[in-house]
């Protein structure tokens, strides 16, 4: 079963998630905890928000949509919101499955009509800039795709993608234009988007039944949570060409130190 939130993720990562290989065991430190909270936070003040709005507004532009549950209706988000849906595609049959930041209906006041929008939240904490009107013009690759996944699982071909920054440059009207603190990005989902989504998953079936080892993706490299058992099993051949790769790219270049290192250490080297 693939989650929406893996959909960015490398074949690599995805290929041991299905293997079901053995993940790192390293602990999270407290900063990165806090900072986990805090991202978890965000979501949670903005669908507070939006049910605020819901309670207090005449016509709200949005609310969220609901669902039947045994004691009633609640808030189509969160736990509420899980599903599983299975897809079959070149004869590979996966599911895909998890739970949303919400789904919204959106009441056009031009036509009348309500139109039902995905709602995913993302938090930005290292520094203001992050969501400058420089340097974010359009909304993350990965956070693309898996709205994409959202929309497979959830029926809905239009989400928000909404970023909070945690980080204030100041208290000033005039920087708050050229820094402000949220953006948000409307995207329709086409398609071919989601042929896209579901020919990767596919694709990682199909490795995965061949046990077909998928080459190292640096730039995602992060995050990945299989980094010892992938480290333990390259070659001499593989890391000499990720070296290449790297060469005179520092974030690349540190990527694959880090797997030298693990690799060493696993050999005992």
């Amino acid at each position: 079963m693939f989650r929406p939130s893996s959909t960015g993720s490398s074949l690599l990562e995805l290929y041991h998630h299905l293997l079901g290989s053995e993940k790192d065991n390293e602990p999270i430190k407290p900063h990165q905890t806090r900072w986990q909270d805090i991202g978890t936070s965000i979501g949670d003040r903005v669908q507070f928000w939006i049910l605020l709005a819901t309670q207090n507004l005449d016509k709200p532009l949005f609310k969220f949509d609901t669902i039947e549950k045994q004691w009633g209706k609640v808030p189509y988000f969160e736990e509420f919101s899980t599903r599983f849906k299975e897809f079959e595609v070149d004869n590979q049959k996966f599911k895909i499955g998890g739970s949303c930041d919400g789904v919204m209906v959106y009441h056009d006041t031009e036509t009348g009509k309500d139109i039902r929008i995905g709602l995913e939240v993302k938090s930005k904490q290292t520094t203001y800039s992050r969501t400058s009107n420089y340097s974010m013009k359009n909304a993350d690759t990965k956070h693309i795709k898996q709205v994409t996944s959202y929309s497979l699982l959830f029926d809905v071909d239009y989400y928000i993608i909404l970023y909070v920054n945690c980080s204030k440059k100041s208290w000033s009207l005039e920087d708050y234009d050229k820094y402000p603190d949220i953006k948000a990005f409307g995207i329709y989902i086409t398609d071919n988007m989601k042929e896209e989504v579901l020919n990767k998953f596919s694709t990682v079936c199909k490795l995965a039944e061949r046990k077909e080892h998928p080459k190292v993706d640096l730039h995602s490299w992060l995050f990945n949570p299989y980094k010892n058992v992938i480290s333990s099993s390259l070659t001499d051949g593989d890391i000499n060409e990720l070296k290449a790769i790297s060469k005179g790219n520092k974030m690349l270049e540190s990527s694959l130190a880090d797997i030298i290192t693990r690799r060493g250490l696993k050999e005992g080297v």
